[in-house]
């Protein structure tokens, strides 16, 4: 089976109820259906299958930060798989296809923007033949059923399914690539490391956006770090947690 097969019902169920915007799970649900996703096309060849707890573990010497995969047809992970989570993406659609009609000969578009005033709108399209005579009645009736039924006029995009994890082999058809993640510490109530939430200016084609990195502590500089950055951790920066780091190096080694 095909990891998609297996959790397509299981997203339409949970859609609009625990979840709000795109379906995600993550280590409890993952316990419970864990014997089904090893017999999953994308994961039975895994030597070694486990949930993690974190987004992140470590090897002893450094963390490992678990990396987002979106599957396709070939899609596998071999070897040792450490799996966080699971998403399903928002509905994606081709360009190409939201005018073509699904039912009569019409069809609803998925929401658009107006470009100028950025409103969203729908649009609602009917094939019309022009070489007969436009009958009214028809036009009206199906214009009543299209606004009856709108579900059954929608134009159907496409998701994808989204795996977080530390994977040491990942497989796309006759492509492999293999990473060295090492031997992974799980003790959670022991971790080597400890994780920062800092700030980064990124200039992306001379404009200037924040973004939001990572960066690790190893466990005997918490306290350290603590001390001196304590009344800044909302607001500390890329530039602040390797400055700490670097001058530390010589207790690190």
């Amino acid at each position: 089976m095909k990891l998609p097969e297996l959790l397509k019902d299981l997203f339409n169920e949970t859609h609009g109820n625990t979840f709000h915007m795109s379906p995600e799970l993550s280590h409890n649900h993952l316990l419970l259906m864990k014997e089904a996703l090893m017999k999953c096309d994308e994961f039975k060849e895994a030597t070694e299958f486990v949930i993690l707890a974190t987004p992140f573990a470590d090897n002893g010497k450094e963390a490992v930060k678990t990396v987002s995969v979106k599957i396709g047809e070939k899609t596998k992970f071999k070897n040792k798989v450490y799996l966080y989570s699971l998403m399903e993406t928002p509905e994606i659609f081709d360009p190409r296809k939201i005018h073509v009609p699904v039912k009569n000969g019409a069809c609803i578009t998925p929401v658009q923007y107006d470009p100028i005033t950025f409103m969203p709108r729908k649009e609602i399209l009917l094939s019309v033949n022009v070489e007969q005579e436009l009958e009214r009645k028809i036009l009206h009736d199906l214009l009543d059923d299209i606004l009856d039924n709108p579900k059954e006029y929608a134009v159907r995009g496409e998701k994808g399914i989204i795996v977080r994890g530390i994977f040491e082999t990942i497989a796309n058809g006759d492509n492999e690539s293999n990473y060295e993640i090492g031997e992974l510490n799980l003790d959670y109530d022991n971790p080597k490391f400890y994780s920062v939430m800092c700030l980064e200016n990124k200039n992306i084609d001379g404009a200037i956006f924040l973004n939001v990195e990572t960066k690790f502590i190893p466990t005997e500089l918490k306290d350290e770090f603590l001390k001196i950055y304590a009344d800044k951790l909302k607001n500390i920066s890329v530039e602040d947690v390797d400055s700490f780091l670097n001058k530390h190096k010589k207790i690190l080694l």
